[in-house]
This record gives C-alpha cells, sequence and structure tokens, in this order.
C-alpha cells in the first residue's frame, strides 16, 4: 500500500501514529522512533529538490 500512496501522504500519516508503532518501523531502518520524522523530511525535501529544479 506504502509504494502506492504520495509521499506527502506517507508522512503525514507517519507523524499521526503512536510512539511504539514508530519505534516498530524505524528499527526496520535502524532508526530511532523520534528519528523517522526528520528522516522522512529530509527525503521529501531531497525528492522536491531533484523533483522541480
Amino acid at each position: 500500500m506504502a509504494k502506492e500512496m504520495m509521499f506527502s501522504l506517507l508522512t503525514h500519516g507517519m507523524i499521526g501514529m503512536r510512539k511504539n508503532d514508530k519505534g516498530f518501523i524505524a528499527t526496520g531502518f535502524t532508526l530511532r522512533s523520534h528519528q523517522i520524522g526528520l528522516w522522512l523530511k529530509a527525503l521529501g525535501l531531497s525528492r522536491n529538490i531533484c523533483s522541480h529544479h
């Protein structure tokens, strides 16, 4: 499902998740639960820079 979602929708969904759920996803990427949001923001910024410039 995440493969078909728009990136902004995925990012907003992660922001609204409970901390335990974020932690479960973050461990799959060897991140801490508070880092996953920062990671997604950085990916979104680099995606926008690449696609619009």
